[in-house]
């Protein structure tokens, strides 16, 4: 883990009072969005169920679960859960989260920008041409990762279940 990381991780880890009087997944998330931001990451992005900020450098993200608790799902679990049990072989198609929460209020992963239309398209055929076959695919969940391009959104359901490999 590199210094930004363990960096932000620590901010993020405070068990402030404001932190440990939330009482929703909602309330947290607000708490920890003004960390962020005071500590120099822009709101970039919104998903389904999380707010994502994006550090000044543009290195890495912060992906803030916002659902709340009566809706079973969270999506940064289900994006660690993932990472951690993906086949090998799927798993080099994946963006690595670098850490996250004991009760995946955030996760952290490398920035990764977006990709042209048809560098997408290709993408998902290298997929196919692999027996991979990704359920919630779309071209807003992938990215470009160094030289590579991965899914950076893969927070949908288990991994046995939207990642097949045959």
């Amino acid at each position: 883990m590199n210094k930004e990381v363990k960096n932000i991780v620590g901010l993020l880890n405070q068990n402030t009072t404001e932190i440990h009087s939330c009482k929703s997944r909602v309330d947290k998330a607000e708490e920890l969005a003004k960390i962020l931001e005071a500590n120099g990451f822009d709101f970039i992005d919104m998903g389904l169920s999380r707010h994502v900020f994006a550090s000044k450098n543009k290195s890495i993200v912060v992906k803030l679960e916002v659902n709340e608790e009566d809706n079973d799902f969270n999506q940064n679990q289900q994006e660690v859960e993932n990472w951690l049990s993906c086949p090998s072989k799927a798993k080099k198609y994946l963006l690595p989260i670098l850490a996250y929460a004991e009760d995946y209020s955030w996760l952290v992963m490398p920035y990764c920008p977006d990709v042209a239309w048809d560098d997408y398209a290709g993408f998902e055929g290298k997929l196919m041409r692999n027996n991979i076959y990704y359920k919630d695919f779309g071209h807003s969940n992938v990215g470009m990762y160094g030289e590579r391009m991965v899914i950076r959104d893969y927070g949908y359901g288990n991994s046995k279940e939207w990642i097949l490999v045959k």
